[in-house]
């Protein structure tokens, strides 16, 4: 199954990796190994996760603020959006 993180999805990742590297450079990295276990994990079971919207799926990322919403379609995964759950909830896909 391929996997395809969208242009808005990278932006939101550049973002937060560039807050945690300035708090901290081992906190970026930490943000940055989270995001790889996170992707592993919807990778290895892509319809373990709960639709919540449509057929938008959501992993929440251990230790940080952060959901992967993604969905599956026939033949790929789409990740749509690596979102802050401190902003506005109906700013999700």
């Amino acid at each position: 199954m391929n996997f395809e993180i969208k242009e808005e999805a990278r932006r939101d990742l550049l973002i937060a990796f560039s807050y945690y590297e300035d708090a901290s450079a081992d906190l970026g990295e930490k943000f940055f190994k989270a995001i790889e276990v996170a992707f592993a994990f919807i990778t290895k079971s892509p319809e373990s996760y709960q639709v919540k919207r449509g057929s938008y799926r959501e992993f929440r990322i251990r230790k940080f603020p952060f959901l992967i919403v993604y969905s599956i379609d026939s033949d790929s995964i789409v990740v749509y959006s690596v979102f802050n759950t401190w902003k506005n909830p109906n700013k999700k896909p």
